[in-house]
């Protein structure tokens, strides 16, 4: 297990190497000036000389990149362009809330996904199966911008029960927490939930047709207790996959969900950054979100030896 660890470590620096030198690069073929980005168009030659000098544009872009993973190995993302203030000092305000938004809704939508589609499959055919199916077909297919848009149209323009826009946190305002917190969590669970729902039924309606389930009911074992002890596990490996999947697809939908309810989060940052050629915190964004990817893609593997033991032996 450990040199799988180690060997799985490796790729993952490999794959974070590559991600920041291609958004590097791509940053770097936009095209624009920064520094007519940030000061505007009406700025005198020597005044466009020094900041272009600053920003370090008059080094080749190896170098520029090279200094920026020199800085990165030691802990310093660099200096944000626009703000003026070191990106750590940024990411130490919005990354929590990201994470915050984003544990929450991982955990509503993994469990109650799970649930639904083992219903859905233990009642295959029913009016219940036939609920949950379309439910999950409908927001498989809905961009999660546009769900946003909807619920502040009714519930935050219309009704007004809901605020359009802001975070706080739990310990210092609960109550309004919790109203700021009730669309962008929606919205992140009705985007995630329909996949795993689907993922789960397919999972289970495969391993309920397995040999082994005819068996055991052949041999007059409760069916609670066939799909408890038997089917759920062995239809949970597929299941794992998209978890770690799921992880990926919902800090990557944090800008939009952020942006929608303005939100101070990293994936607001990181849209503000792109628009504003603020490129050390665009790559700082990009390099945790990345890392997060690949370290839950790591843990999937993991958990898999820990569900299946013929996974662990191989």
């Amino acid at each position: 297990m450990g040199k799988y660890f180690l060997k799985r470590f490796g790729q993952m620096l490999v794959v974070l190497f590559l991600v920041t030198f291609f958004v590097y690069l791509l940053l770097d073929l936009i095209p624009g000036d920064p520094v007519y980005a940030i000061l505007g168009n009406k700025i005198r030659p020597e005044q466009y000389e020094r900041v272009y000098k600053e920003l370090g544009l008059d080094k080749p872009f190896l170098v520029r990149y090279g200094e920026w993973l020199s800085g990165l190995v030691q802990g310093d993302f660099g200096r944000s362009i626009y703000y003026k203030v070191p990106v750590v000092e940024l990411l130490a305000k919005r990354l929590p809330i990201t994470f915050f938004i984003n544990v929450i809704v991982m955990t509503i939508s993994t469990s109650l996904g799970i649930w639904m589609g083992i219903i859905s499959a233990v009642r295959r055919g029913s009016k219940v199966d036939n609920f949950i199916t379309v439910f999950s077909n409908i927001f498989a297919c809905v961009p999660g911008f546009w769900i946003g848009i909807i619920l502040v149209y009714f519930l935050a323009v219309k009704l007004q029960i809901l605020p359009t826009m802001g975070f706080t946190w739990p310990w210092e305002d609960f109550a309004l927490s919790v109203r700021q917190l009730i669309m962008p969590i929606l919205v992140g669970v009705l985007t995630s939930l329909s996949v795993m729902t689907r993922q789960t039924r397919s999972s289970m309606l495969e391993v309920v047709n397995q040999d082994y389930i005819r068996t055991a009911r052949a041999k007059g074992m409760k069916e609670k207790d066939i799909i408890r002890k038997h089917a759920i596990r062995n239809a949970l490996i597929p299941v794992i996959t998209l978890m770690g999947i799921g992880i990926g697809f919902i800090f990557g939908g944090s800008p939009i969900i952020e942006t929608v309810f303005s939100i101070p989060g990293m994936g607001n940052l990181l849209v503000s950054a792109i628009g504003n050629r603020d490129i050390p915190v665009v790559q700082a964004c990009v390099f945790i979100m990345a890392a997060v990817i690949c370290m839950a893609n790591m843990a999937v593997d993991i958990v898999y030896g820990l569900v299946d033991p013929r996974i662990r032996v191989k």
